[in-house]
């Protein structure tokens, strides 16, 4: 067998050939092995940190998927676990699960956390006003960073937020990306809003994953089933409201209430068991036969609303057999039990 004989030229463009390929490899290891979707209030909470950043003459960061990874296992491991800390119950500090997730730089390293604010606008304003925390949003030394949001019903503030801070910008900046087409729901609030019943934010985002308002669920539920706008009842706080109108025909109809005080909270976050009970009448169900069951529901005041909407295939429990009844409604679960009773 001959051995193969290359000339200068050769070897030189098989060096780069090989060079190349090492790099290749070299990238592919370092890389994340999965990438995370960031979603809207997490880039809005991004752009919100870099502009303050700018007004003090320091650089911008870069949306890092390792420290993002860092970042949401540690939302994810709050919301789940019902704790508020930077120490996770495992004894993990911020540097350990930094270094775990791949960003291994011996450089300056740090972290935020906020729970009971699902607006990065509103995890933005209390990290200013803390000191500490606003201390490292400002730290020189930053150049990248990596910011999660987890959301649990059964948690003690729900909504928990993780920005950590590294003074590398590494390769798996390339990795992180917006994209709400990833969300499980996007076509059925696509569909909604092509059909004119749910609306955009003026942006042209969806954010799916953000919680829905009383008063844009009652809204959704007054276009998807052609209830005109308008009404006698008005609640003190709904008389000049943008609302307002679907608002009082759905109350004139008997398909919302208000409180004690005569108040609305057209702006508060609509429960699980509101929005099946608005369902259930604005759509005449009734019971069915195979209705799940659901451990939490027993002796609360929405149980038959729950158990009309679990029978006709609306809704959905949880894997652990409940319902959540009083947990906040996201807008991909409102968008989907609307969804399957128009289309039924």
């Amino acid at each position: 067998m001959e051995a193969a004989v290359f000339t200068a030229k050769e070897d030189t463009i098989i060096d780069r050939i090989i060079t190349a390929l090492v790099m290749m490899l070299i990238l592919s290891i370092a890389a994340p092995a999965t990438s995370t979707a960031a979603t809207f209030e997490e880039f809005a909470l991004l752009d919100l940190i870099n502009d303050y950043r700018a007004g003090k003459g320091l650089g911008e960061l870069v949306l890092s998927e390792r420290l993002t990874q860092a970042a949401a296992g540690h939302s994810r491991d709050m919301a789940a676990k019902d704790y508020f800390s930077h120490k996770s119950l495992s004894g993990a500090d911020f540097s350990d699960r930094i270094k775990a997730a791949g960003y291994t730089y011996n450089t300056a390293l740090g972290e935020n956390i906020a729970a009971g604010q699902w607006r990065a606008a509103d995890a933005f304003a209390a990290w200013k006003s803390s000191p500490g925390h606003n201390t490292i949003m400002l730290g020189k030394a930053y150049k990248a960073v990596g910011l999660a949001r987890a959301y649990d019903a059964d948690a003690k503030y729900q909504w928990y937020w993780t920005a950590d801070f590294g003074g590398v910008v590494d390769v798996s900046v390339r990795a992180a990306k917006y994209s709400e087409a990833d969300n499980w729901a996007y076509q059925y609030i696509q569909w909604l809003i092509k059909q004119g019943m749910l609306s955009g934010y003026p942006d042209g985002s969806l954010r799916p994953e953000n919680p829905i308002t009383r008063a844009e669920f009652s809204t959704l539920v007054a276009k998807s089933f052609k209830i005109s706008a308008g009404g006698s009842k008005v609640f003190r706080d709904t008389k000049r409201h943008w609302a307002g109108d679907y608002i009082a025909a759905l109350a004139d109809l008997g398909y919302i209430s208000g409180y004690g005080d005569g108040s609305f909270r057209p702006d508060g976050l609509i429960t699980r068991a509101e929005m099946v009970k608005m369902l259930v009448q604005a759509g005449g169900l009734r019971a069915r036969a195979g209705a799940s069951s659901f451990s939490d529901v027993s002796d609360h005041w929405a149980r038959d609303y729950i158990t009309i909407a679990a029978s006709n295939g609306i809704i959905n429990g949880y894997a652990d057999g409940t319902f959540k009844p009083n947990a906040g409604c996201l807008r991909s679960e409102t968008a989907t039990c609307v969804y399957r009773m128009v289309n039924d």
